[in-house]
């Protein structure tokens, strides 16, 4: 994926990763994804499930999304 067709906010991610079925194969709630989604970052906890979840179904990791990222800013346009 390059990087202009690389999902820009947590909110990006979640349409192109099928949120609902995010939510089912992480076991993340609808109430921490919606965090998440608020402000704009994944815990970084959730790191190595978010990357199972990419490798199965053929998405790259955002790695920039993720809490102490270097390049994480936590602004999302949700």
């Amino acid at each position: 994926m390059s990087e202009e067709n690389k999902p820009q906010t947590v909110a990006d991610f979640l349409e192109v990763a099928e949120r609902a079925q995010f939510q089912k194969e992480t076991g993340f709630s609808v109430q921490l994804v919606t965090r998440a989604k608020r402000v704009g970052l994944f815990p970084a906890h959730w790191f190595w499930t978010v990357r199972e979840y990419c490798d199965r179904r053929g998405i790259e990791v955002p790695e920039h999304l993720f809490k102490g990222h270097p390049d994480a800013s936590g602004k999302d346009a949700a």
